[in-house]
């Protein structure tokens, strides 16, 4: 018995209908978009920033020569530029995958509404955007949002979320010794310790190191009296972390410091007669008050990372030299 003709025939038609939903479903399902309010106004030159995140408020400026300045306790610090330029670059691609909802009820369940939302502002003179940014969704890929004005909760980029979640220290230029100094430009560097103590006996010192040129390379020796060689890879060691040195934030009030009594003093001369002095103030539980003689700042530093810093003079001298002074 042969099978029907109108078998293969039905299953073919079949196919093609799936197929042809497929493909439909697939042309009318939106592509993802950038939040248009968002990226137009991050694109358009902005020059003041808020984030507010519970009871922390992060305000950043811009003054007229582009610099960025943030704000705390009151008083203006500098604000780490290259981390805001690249936040305002994410927000020009910010990109919205779905509308999640168009329902206010629906507000308090992705945590878009006011009470429960970090709240991020951007300004450009007198105008402004808002955004209020809430929880991450199930797969933890993208971040529920809503734009001011506007009924719609949009699902958006994960990175929204860790920006706006940063602590305001992430935000601040905590580096201390200028960016633009380099290590070949550094021609003496002076300790001075009398009581600076981490983790061992307080460290006593009270020396200048200078850079000499012997045979047409930089030599350091100790200054004064005999000179005495300092081991090249201890002294670069040192180099690095000076230029490398940043405090873990600013300290905007009042504070017992300690900075009038410093309990070590650090000195940077460059080949252009520059110079830096760097004040160790009180200890802080594992920080020490640090000030820069010629910036009206006070930083808090990791103590063990000046310890690397503050160091007394054998550490640093050569190991034929240490070895012939401890006899």
């Amino acid at each position: 018995m042969k099978g029907s003709p109108r078998i293969p025939i039905l299953s073919g038609l079949l196919a093609v209908l799936v197929a042809l939903y497929l493909v439909g479903v697939l042309l009318l399902a939106p592509p993802p978009t950038r939040l248009p309010e968002v990226a137009r106004f991050a694109r358009s030159g902005v020059d003041g920033i808020e984030i507010v995140r519970g009871g922390t408020r992060i305000e950043l400026s811009r003054d007229e020569t582009g610099r960025w300045w943030q704000r705390l306790g009151g008083k203006r610090f500098p604000a780490d530029g290259r981390r805001i330029d690249r936040f305002l670059l994410d927000l020009r691609d910010l990109t919205s995958y779905r509308v999640a909802s168009t329902n206010r009820a629906d507000w308090r369940r992705f945590s878009v509404d006011a009470p429960q939302a970090t709240r991020l502002t951007l300004r450009r003179g007198s105008r402004s955007i808002e955004l209020f940014v809430g929880k991450a969704d199930d797969s933890g890929i993208g971040v529920y949002a809503r734009p001011q004005g506007d009924d719609r909760v949009f699902l958006t980029d994960a990175s929204l979320a860790s920006s706006t979640e940063l602590p305001p220290s992430a935000w601040s230029y905590l580096k201390i010794l200028p960016g633009s100094l380099g290590a070949e430009a550094i021609q003496e560097i002076g300790i001075r310790a009398a009581g600076f103590r981490m983790g061992g006996e307080a460290v006593a010192a009270d020396y200048l190191l200078v850079s000499t040129i012997r045979g047409g390379a930089p030599r350091w020796v100790v200054h004064g009296g005999s000179p005495r060689p300092i081991d090249p890879e201890r002294l670069l060691s040192l180099e690095s972390e000076l230029l490398s040195l940043s405090g873990d934030e600013f300290v905007p009030g009042p504070s017992a410091t300690g900075l009038s009594s410093p309990v070590a003093e650090v000195l940077v001369v460059d080949d252009r007669g520059r110079q830096w002095t760097l004040d160790v103030g009180a200890r802080a539980g594992q920080s020490f008050y640090v000030a820069r003689s010629d910036l009206p700042y006070v930083y808090l530093v990791n103590g063990w990372t000046l310890a690397r810093i503050v160091l007394p003079l054998k550490a640093l001298l050569t190991p034929e030299v240490r070895s012939r002074e401890s006899r």
